[in-house]
């Protein structure tokens, strides 16, 4: 499963959601989200393209994906309170819906599991991104699920 198909199958919880999320617009070219900076927001594209660049060691930014409608970016800051792990630029003129963590505090709550749920996904997308054995992939999730326990305790 992935994380889009994990935050639609859960339709009650949603609807929690729906009085709280907003959408944005970005024009081509515009930066949703610098690598580096804090995150308290999560987005799902509802319509465009965005690109997704990563820098390390201080060369310059290289794309590593091109994600389109019903994707999820901006997670892991989110979930962990770590820093963006990548930017995100609009390709062309792209709508997002913007969900807070303040929003997300009582879906999970109400639903301790989808925490658990959304920890080995948001672990299996670290471990992609930086290309973990299994064994630091699990350790990290372990480490994921406990720093977003206690940021949403």
């Amino acid at each position: 499963p992935d994380l889009t198909s994990t935050w639609n199958s859960i339709p009650q919880q949603l609807e929690l959601l729906v009085a709280n999320v907003r959408f944005v617009r970005f024009g081509p070219g515009e930066m949703i989200v610098n690598q580096g900076d804090n995150g308290s927001t999560l987005y799902q594209v509802i319509r465009g393209q965005v690109e997704v660049l990563v820098s390390s060691a201080g060369k310059p930014f290289v794309s590593v994906a091109l994600v389109g409608e019903q994707t999820i970016l901006g997670e892991m800051s989110l979930l962990t309170n770590e820093p963006r792990s990548a930017s995100l630029r609009a390709v062309g003129e792209c709508m997002l819906l913007e969900v807070e963590r303040r929003d997300l505090q009582p879906i999970f709550q109400a639903d301790p599991q989808l925490l658990e749920e959304l920890a080995e996904l948001v672990a299996d997308r670290r471990a992609a991104l930086e290309k973990l054995s299994s064994d630091q992939a699990e350790s990290r999730e372990q480490g994921i699920l406990a720093m977003m326990r206690k940021l949403f305790a």
